[in-house]
């Protein structure tokens, strides 16, 4: 990198992103909304049930759906980009690959769709 050239972040809303937390331990996943000081939104699920997520995805299911979620960054352990290799895909690419579609493009989706459902009731 040469000197004086800006380096950003690629945390970034619009990121899809792993969230290791404590008390409890979890693990979720999912788009990013906004990550500062205070904690980390996003629009996901549990690391567990992204498979079922995505078949109910094919199937057009509303079973599952993703969850806007907020933790403080008093339970935050680590946050790591969706980044796959080649003999274990990551998140992003087994969306595409089992929906034709990114997972931010299927997050935004259900959001705009539960927006408009809670406007109307």
């Amino acid at each position: 990198m040469r000197a004086g050239a800006a380096m950003t972040s690629p945390f970034q809303p619009g990121a899809i992103v792993i969230v290791y937390l404590r008390e409890p331990r979890e693990r979720v996943c999912g788009m990013l909304l906004s990550l500062d000081a205070v904690g980390i939104a996003l629009a996901g699920m549990d690391v567990g049930s992204f498979q079922d997520w995505l078949r109910a995805r094919v199937t057009r299911s509303d079973e599952i759906a993703a969850s806007h979620m907020f933790y403080p960054m008093a339970r935050v352990e680590r946050v790591l980009m969706d980044e796959g290799t080649v003999d274990v895909p990551g998140l992003d690419a087994q969306c595409v690959t089992v929906t034709g579609r990114t997972m931010r493009e299927n997050l935004s989706d259900e959001t705009r769709a539960s927006s408009t459902q809670e406007c109307a009731s």
